[in-house]
């Protein structure tokens, strides 16, 4: 036990934690270490059944057969290669069996959104399970760990919200909240709907939206920048839409490597990203300049999603602000430092004007 505990980035605490209990069931780990045949897609009850009465025995009776193994390579005196290997065979579903184990025990269908993913090109079949209120899980996972917890984070919008979600007693948790140290002359934002980025009008506004981006690239010719565009396709779009060699484009697979790029490049090359938002630091002269594309609300596709708009009516505009103040972040690193914000969305004003109460300071004196 310690006195305390201090968590950094706070506002990310629901998704990291989301993420920890989470489960994934898959073709590949049951058909080639369990020797199981995977059933393939199932209802949600139909899923936990397997899970319980198939998947979570063989789970263990392999776990065993490891752990015997084991005792009879340390007999044999074998090479060490072949010991550390099935050692980390027995780490890792061990593992993989406790989390199943805790996943029963606790599962409650209505907390929890399934998933059936089918096969797609290398990935084969899979079961995933996301839990939409995390708090009850909360307590004991990271609370109980410390006397006194310190949350820090740059994006705790609203003191209610963020308790709500962790389970915590409003009345039992200081707030302190800070103004920024940053000039306000240093980061401004400058507003211009080029039209609403809305699913139903998105193909008329991305040709307004790629003649703006033009403009301004013009206006900042020797200095780089980010575009923040939400998602692939606007990215794409902006990327073939726009002949510029400033711009650099990126794909899952390697945006790593195209951030260094632009680090170290010497020209003033632009980053067109739909997935740069937080942990990036586009200190000084990296980025002079930012735009954002598109209100980032989540993704209504995503059962977890929907579920936690239904639990919370405030957790949909909470999240998509959180995305925006982090956004805005990625160019602004000190009080020494400057870049300009671009938001060309149309759909801003109406979210501004509905959730004025939940903007920052910071934010409302910048525009």
């Amino acid at each position: 036990p310690k006195d305390v505990l201090i968590l950094d980035e706070a506002h990310n605490l629901v998704g990291e934690l989301s993420k920890f209990i989470e489960i994934n069931v898959t073709e590949r780990f049951s058909t080639s270490a369990l020797k199981l045949k995977f059933p393939g897609k199932l209802t949600q009850k139909g899923a936990i059944k397997w899970i319980k009465e198939t998947y979570s025995p063989a789970a263990k009776r392999r776990a065993l057969k490891l752990q015997i193994d084991i005792k009879k390579l340390l007999g044999s005196r074998a090479n060490l290669e072949n010991f550390e290997k099935i050692s980390q065979q027995v780490d890792l579903i061990e593992s993989h069996v406790a989390k199943i184990d805790k996943f029963l025990m606790s599962y409650e269908e209505d907390n929890w959104s399934y998933t059936f993913q089918p096969a797609m090109e290398s990935k084969l079949s899979r079961f995933e399970f996301k839990p939409i209120d995390v708090s009850r899980y909360a307590k004991t996972m990271v609370f109980d760990r410390a006397d006194k917890v310190i949350f820090m984070s740059a994006t705790i919008l609203s003191k209610t919200n963020f308790c709500e979600l962790l389970g915590l007693n409003s009345s039992e948790v200081g707030y302190i909240k800070i103004n920024s140290p940053f000039p306000i002359e240093n980061r401004p934002i400058a507003y211009a709907g080029v039209g609403k980025m809305t699913a139903s009008e998105i193909d008329n506004t991305l040709p307004h939206l790629a003649e703006a981006v033009k403009a301004i690239l013009a206006a900042h010719p020797d200095e780089k920048g980010i575009i923040h565009c939400h998602s692939y396709r606007i990215a794409n779009y902006l990327s073939k839409n726009i002949k510029s060699k400033r711009l650099l484009a990126h794909e899952r697979h390697n945006r790593d490597e195209v951030l260094k790029q632009h680090e170290v490049s010497k020209e003033p090359v632009v980053l067109l990203s739909p997935s740069m938002q937080e942990g990036v630091d586009l200190k000084d002269d990296l980025s002079r300049f930012q735009v954002i594309c598109k209100v980032p609300y989540p993704y209504l596709g995503d059962k977890v999603v929907k579920k936690r708009m239904n639990k919370w009516r405030w957790w949909y505009d909470y999240e998509t602000l959180k995305t925006i103040v982090q956004s805005i972040g990625r160019s602004i690193r000190s009080d020494t430092d400057y870049a300009v914000t671009y938001i060309l969305d149309k759909d801003w004003e109406r979210f501004a004007k509905k959730n004025v109460r939940m903007l920052p300071d910071n934010l409302k004196n910048t525009i």
